[in-house]
């Protein structure tokens, strides 16, 4: 009888267990304040350059998240987007994104190869480091960038790239942690997932499977 005992408390437990608390991430980097955004060229003056997201959601369903990448003031910077990255954890997979916009991206992490972002590839000048990422191509003074997981968010980097500027030469940016010039950094997907819960009548069929179990004989 002891061992249907536990069945049934440990089914119990786990529909009190599952509980959903909300997720909400808000906040932003700008060359406006010293030591948060690394960039040259017309990204540092005069447009300057700024990073924002807004994630939410809660720990039992999938995360929503966004991210805006405009002049330091929320306009368009002077030299045009081309592509962004951003970090996610090295076991991230395809099977881990969906919904996003722009609806076409490339993943790099232990799943893909070439296994990670770096600025041994020409595409990426500037890039002080290597990370597995997600990477957009985009055009314009300015891009939104959505999508959702169920991965958990965690502090992470950003590597945002356009032309060359005459007498300068490639246009970049990034998060001054991503460097170790500094300490600013965004919020990515991380390497932990959200609970997401069975739905009701999964557990009231287990808790019912668990019940009948106590009624069954135990064998000598």
């Amino acid at each position: 009888m002891a061992k249907y005992l536990f069945v049934f408390g440990v089914l119990a437990s786990l529909v009190g267990w599952v509980r959903a608390d909300p997720i909400s991430i808000s906040g932003s980097l700008s060359t406006n304040t010293s030591g948060e955004i690394v960039s040259n060229g017309d990204w540092l003056t005069p447009s300057g350059f700024k990073v924002a997201w807004n994630i939410t959601g809660d720990t039992t369903t999938p995360i929503n998240y966004s991210y805006t990448f405009s002049a330091a003031d929320g306009g368009n910077v002077v030299k045009g987007l081309s592509h962004i990255i951003l970090r996610v954890s090295d076991t991230f997979t395809l099977a881990d994104i969906w919904n996003a916009s722009p609806s076409v991206f490339y993943l790099r992490a232990d799943v893909t190869t070439p296994d990670r972002w770096s600025g041994d590839d020409p595409s990426n000048p500037n890039m002080p480091g290597a990370i597995s990422g997600i990477k957009w191509n985009v055009s314009g003074g300015s891009a939104t960038i959505s999508f959702t997981s169920a991965r958990l968010p965690i502090e992470g980097n950003f590597y945002a790239k356009d032309g060359k500027t005459e007498g300068i030469g490639d246009i970049t940016a990034w998060n001054s942690a991503f460097d170790r010039s500094g300490t600013a950094t965004i919020w990515v997907p991380d390497s932990h997932y959200t609970i997401i819960p069975l739905p009701t009548a999964a557990w009231s069929t287990l808790l019912l499977l668990g019940a009948l179990g106590l009624r069954r004989p135990v064998r000598p």
